[in-house]
């Protein structure tokens, strides 16, 4: 079968449409003539492309990508389009959802679109280091350089590759579980940091320790070398419980002026020159003039952290809470010189409600899931004087707007393209409780 693209998406891919229902294909535009075939795996329907034939000319104005794995890595999806005509498919949806709660978003723009990332996670799959393949998780693409991390981080990939080079065998093989190393993740900032995550069980193999010594004595001195474990077939980067080979368990960076002692496996913005920019726009609603401030989602406490640096002396009290451990170590580590009370919780927001008081200043930025039902019922039950809402992904956002919007209503609202290339924005909502 084949049918032609209609349209590209806000994700930036092209759509067409069979038997009532739509089907994207990246690194199309309109016009091109999609070969393909559909097929059920584990009960569910799927698609696979066979060939594609590209309209003369192209159904959209196109750039030349300026990395050359675009189209083969799944990393990226826009490099094809101008930056203009990207933003104008990322934002649309946006922006008819936040004009439906009577609020137009400003949009602002990132310093720049290539060598932004500070964190990118490689998978190791035999010989390969590199990225998933677009549209086919189980499909690796061997990657040199990437052209969306900073500069930092490719040279340390570079040595991995060439160490890892020198051991056959080493990277991990996911079809038969054979195999050492799973992946390298690589996050920068003031200092560079390098993860490895292992399969459980065997960080004592001589190949292994070899392999570490020699990556050792090639890295920067600024980066530090964490190692931790996963369970075959568990297949995640950086989980808790890892250990520091070399420097600390994590990097520091900085956000807001402020300087962080980030841990190895805890978020931090992956681009925060951009994200610089909406906290800028966020600065200017003040601190609401209460004494407490509540930080939901607050990984290691870097916008608590922010907010009581720029409104030095209101706040008296904060809390926070968060899923991850580590994090939560890191934020009190954070926070040892407030000058207040500060306490920090490792909790399942899932699950758990927080008790809210009428005074407190709430900041949230939640997963991409967005508020939990728990959260959102916590803001409806004791509405918080004043609500700062960021998100990455705006869809579950406006979900959770629509549901708030009975006892809050929105003071202004900011886009900024924190993911350039990618289908992904960051959004402030900033909110107030209603009289």
């Amino acid at each position: 079968m084949a049918l032609p693209i209609h349209k590209i998406n806000a994700r930036m891919e092209g759509e067409f449409k069979f038997h009532g229902r739509t089907y994207s294909v990246p690194f199309t535009t309109p016009g091109d003539l999609v070969q393909f075939k559909l097929g059920r795996r584990g009960g569910r329907l799927n698609m696979e492309v066979l060939h594609i034939e590209r309209a003369d000319p192209p159904g959209e104005s196109l750039v030349t990508p300026f990395c050359p794995s675009f189209g083969d890595c799944g990393g990226c999806r826009g490099q094809h389009l101008p930056y203009a005509r990207q933003m104008e498919l990322k934002t649309e949806p946006v922006l008819a959802g936040m004009q439906e709660l009577g609020t137009v978003p400003e949009i602002v723009e990132p310093p720049s679109f290539q060598g932004y990332r500070d964190r990118m996670d490689f998978s190791v799959e035999g010989g390969i280091l590199g990225l998933r393949g677009a549209r086919e998780f189980g499909r690796f693409v061997d990657i040199d350089t990437c052209a969306i991390q900073q500069e930092p981080a490719n040279a340390i990939l570079r040595i991995v590759r060439s160490v890892l080079a020198e051991f056959p065998g080493l990277g991990f093989e996911r079809t038969t579980g054979s195999g050492i190393l799973k992946y390298a993740t690589i996050r920068t900032g003031l200092t560079n940091c390098l993860v490895l995550t292992v399969d459980e069980g065997k960080t004592s193999d001589e190949r292994y320790l070899a392999f570490v010594r020699l990556l050792e004595g090639k890295l920067p001195a600024d980066c530090s070398l964490v190692e931790t474990t996963t369970k075959f077939p568990s297949d995640v980067s950086c989980p808790p419980g890892g250990r520091a080979i070399r420097g600390q368990a994590g990097l520091k960076s900085r956000l807001g002026g402020i300087d962080f002692d980030v841990a190895y496996d805890a978020f931090f913005q992956p681009y925060p020159e951009a994200f610089d920019r909406l906290l800028a726009w966020c600065k200017k609603f003040g601190a609401g003039g209460g004494d407490s401030l509540v930080d939901l989602y607050c990984g290691t406490g870097v916008l608590s952290s922010i907010w009581t640096s720029w409104f030095s002396g209101q706040f008296k009290h904060v809390r926070g809470f968060e899923f991850t451990e580590s994090a939560v170590v890191s934020a009190r580590k954070n926070f040892e010189g407030f000058q207040g009370s500060a306490t920090f919780e490792a909790v399942d927001l899932t699950r758990v409600e927080i008790d809210l008081k009428p005074n407190d200043f709430v900041i949230a930025d939640p997963p991409r899931a967005g508020l939990s039902p728990g959260v959102r019922k916590s803001l409806l039950a004791n509405p918080a004087k004043n609500f700062l809402y960021i998100s990455c992904n705006p869809e579950s956002q406006i979900r959770d707007l629509n549901e708030l919007k009975v006892s809050y209503e929105i003071a202004g609202a900011c886009i900024v393209d924190c993911y350039p290339q990618t289908p992904h924005l960051e959004q402030a909502v900033f909110l107030r409780s209603k009289p």
